[in-house]
């Protein structure tokens, strides 16, 4: 008898721990101990305002599941918000995935929110927030105006997408297609706004060092290791602002020619000041994907540093991340994606201001050059640049699908830098990435 009693309070616990798992609260705190609201650039110590923002959130919030990351993965556009109390902060992500709309705070939990929650944060908290992309970057207004002793400025904005939204081109704001702008000492700009010139920055998103490789992103560790091989499986030679998420493949967001091996699959070993630091992966990558005329391109790590004269597409509908698109016009990314077609294999996909290659993976050749009456072909191998002078530059261009004839030509680029290795094998600079080539044998 005593052990059937002892079963079913043991059950009713389990039950009970279980359910409060599953309905666990979004924990904000005491209202009147929030500080300030932290949105982009913007500091908001209205109370009224806090206590709206805290209520409607909490009340229209149903717990999801946890949080493993410092920001939301497998999403291509999501906000921060930063409450700030006497003696700490706790930020929280919102947004948008597939039909839904979610809360995340790093570590503690994902909640989702209602629609209506959701579109009444962003015209309450973003709506009024001036923001300009430019050089590839997002620049967010600041209080502070700008000296600007010559009058004459060198960009000016020339496209505009709705306010409270985040402009997807260089030269485009969400509050006019008609002023101009400079760029103003490191990470900001300054715009003309209401005949004043006022400072704009780029805004960091995490204190986190981070690597990307192809499409996964790797996170630093304190984790020392000693490998007992010494020659790298390749390098990082590219870099964005410390804060910001690297976009291409081979960059970080501190440091730039960096060694890396490979550990595993989700593990790199980086020589960061003589030491091989492990940086971990997300291991759910995201991986862009985009279906046209019945094609599917993949991205790769490839970019323009403008766009292409032809007819400008977009898509029309959306799937998850980790889904393949299946319907034409149609991305596991964006449902609005800007996209030019190049030719038959690439087209070109404007993602985050970037200008990126997509391919049709499965009828995509490779990529070739001839040079004193030899053909070479693209390997896997990534070497470190070599501090020398290059040995010559590669100057003609035939179409992807043709193998070239002629010497200094290729059949991906006509602005190619080369380095002779040895008779099998020379080193080519490809997209800021040093790769080899070796002869077609």
């Amino acid at each position: 008898m005593n052990k059937k009693i002892f079963i079913v309070v043991f059950g009713l616990i389990i039950f009970i721990s279980s359910c409060s798992i599953l309905t666990k609260p979004l924990d904000l705190k005491e209202v009147g101990e929030v500080k300030s609201i932290n949105v982009l650039e913007k500091e908001i110590k209205d109370k009224k305002v806090i206590n709206e923002v805290v209520q409607l959130i909490y009340s229209n919030s149903s717990y999801d599941s946890d949080s493993v990351n410092d920001f939301p993965t497998n999403v291509e556009d999501y906000k921060s918000i930063s409450f700030k109390y006497k003696d700490h902060k706790t930020v929280l992500f919102i947004y948008q995935k597939k039909e839904n709309h979610y809360v995340e705070i790093p570590y503690e939990g994902i909640w989702k929110i209602k629609s209506s929650t959701y579109q009444t944060l962003n015209k309450k908290l973003y709506a009024n927030q001036k923001i300009v992309r430019a050089y590839g970057k997002l620049y967010y207004e600041t209080e502070e105006k700008a000296n600007v002793k010559c009058a004459t400025m060198d960009e000016e904005i020339d496209s505009k997408v709705d306010s409270g939204r985040i402009p997807v081109r260089d030269n485009q704001s969400n509050f006019s297609d008609r002023t101009d702008f400079q760029p103003w000492g490191e990470n900001a700009i300054a715009v003309i706004l209401d005949s004043n010139y006022i400072v704009f920055k780029t805004k960091p998103i995490t204190d986190k060092k981070i690597i990307r490789l192809n499409s996964m992103l790797y996170y630093e560790t304190d984790e020392v290791v000693e490998l007992s091989c010494g020659t790298p499986d390749g390098i990082i030679n590219s870099k964005v602002d410390s804060g910001q998420i690297p976009r291409r493949a081979g960059q970080s967001n501190f440091s730039h020619k960096l060694e890396y091996q490979l550990i595993d699959k989700y593990r790199i070993a980086v020589l960061v000041d003589g030491k091989y630091y492990v940086f971990k992966a997300d291991k759910s990558p995201m991986k862009r994907m985009l279906k046209v005329n019945g094609n599917l391109y993949c991205e790769t790590d490839e970019f323009l540093l403008r766009q292409i004269k032809s007819k400008t597409y977009y898509t029309d509908s959306k799937v998850d991340i980790n889904e393949t698109p299946k319907k034409d016009n149609q991305s596991n990314f964006g449902d609005k994606v800007e996209y030019q077609i190049q030719d038959k294999y690439n087209i070109i996909v404007l993602v985050h201001g970037d200008y990126i290659v997509f391919r049709d993976i499965k009828k995509s050749p490779e990529r070739l050059f001839r040079l004193n009456g030899k053909l070479y072909a693209e390997t896997n191998e990534q070497i470190i640049p070599l501090d020398t002078q290059p040995d010559g530059f590669i100057n003609l261009k035939v179409s992807y699908e043709k193998t070239p004839k002629k010497d200094n030509c290729s059949n991906f680029s006509d602005r190619i830098v080369y380095w002779i290795l040895d008779d099998e094998s020379v080193l080519v600079l490809v997209n800021e990435k040093y790769i080899k080539f070796r002869v077609v044998k």
